[in-house]
């Protein structure tokens, strides 16, 4: 489960890089699981917060969205969350 708001480090294979590629991320209003039909194999589409802190590639400073869509995946939170239960 991705919870909004909570950093975190994803890894995944990229058939493109052919290459695991490893990234920070978040999760914010745009971003989602999902199912791909045709693969039947889990996707997430994520707020890449490497490429968005990339000033040379991204000047503007506008959010990078990136899509993992081969259903290999892992990922990492890089904050405790809270405990609801405990606030």
């Amino acid at each position: 489960m991705i919870i909004k708001g909570v950093p975190f480090i994803i890894k995944y294979f990229s058939k493109k890089a052919n290459a695991i590629i490893e990234r920070k991320g978040i999760v914010d209003d745009k971003c989602k699981e999902w199912v791909a039909k045709a693969t039947q194999l889990p996707c997430f589409d994520y707020h890449d917060i490497t490429a968005t802190e990339n000033t040379v590639d991204n000047p503007s400073g506008e959010p990078q969205y990136r899509k993992v869509s081969n259903g290999f995946y892992s990922v990492q939170f890089t904050k405790k969350q809270k405990d609801n239960n405990n606030e």
